[in-house]
């Protein structure tokens, strides 16, 4: 049986389970039968698009591929007019912070000084956080949330599909 007589939903299989993304886009242009089954398969076009954007997908994400596409698209399209002269460059950090740090989509995590003893070399004792979103032109200060664990930390993570796991290392 000749490839091109298989069904359309087959060859969305073969082509979206087993090929690279190189691979994908050259079949776009190997005849017009390949070229229609990518037009017509939103999985098959976002997964080439999620690969273009430099992204992986989610799957524990349970929303339908047609409108992970569109989430996508919206998020490139976006990408393509930020104008970073417009970001506030100044954020005020109330609290002394250690060299280490996280960020992730959605918030960013700072190390926080122990500064009790003064004079002595100073440790990272907990934690400092602040929300990261977009500002509508008015004065949108994070606000700062802390955590001191009351010992030693030597490094943490924060987790990047669920924005609210923080891990760290203690002596």
């Amino acid at each position: 049986m000749a490839i091109l007589t298989f069904p359309m939903e087959i060859l969305v299989e073969i082509f979206s389970e087993l090929l690279h993304i190189t691979d994908l886009l050259a079949c776009t242009r190997v005849c017009k039968t390949f070229h229609q089954t990518f037009k017509y398969s939103t999985r098959l076009e976002y997964r080439i698009e999620l690969e273009r954007a430099g992204m992986i997908n989610n799957s524990h994400c349970n929303l339908p591929t047609p409108m992970r596409l569109k989430m996508l698209r919206e998020r490139e399209r976006a990408w393509g007019h930020f104008d970073w002269r417009q970001i506030i460059s100044d954020i005020q950090v109330p609290f002394p912070s250690s060299s280490l740090y996280g960020v992730t989509s959605a918030a960013v995590v700072l190390g926080l000084l122990d500064t009790d003893t003064p004079g002595e070399i100073t440790n990272t004792r907990g934690f400092q956080s602040a929300q990261l979103s977009l500002t509508d032109g008015r004065d949108n200060s994070p606000v700062w949330n802390m955590a001191n664990v009351g010992e030693d930390v030597l490094d943490f993570e924060t987790a990047i599909e669920e924005h609210d796991l923080l891990v760290y290392v203690t002596k």
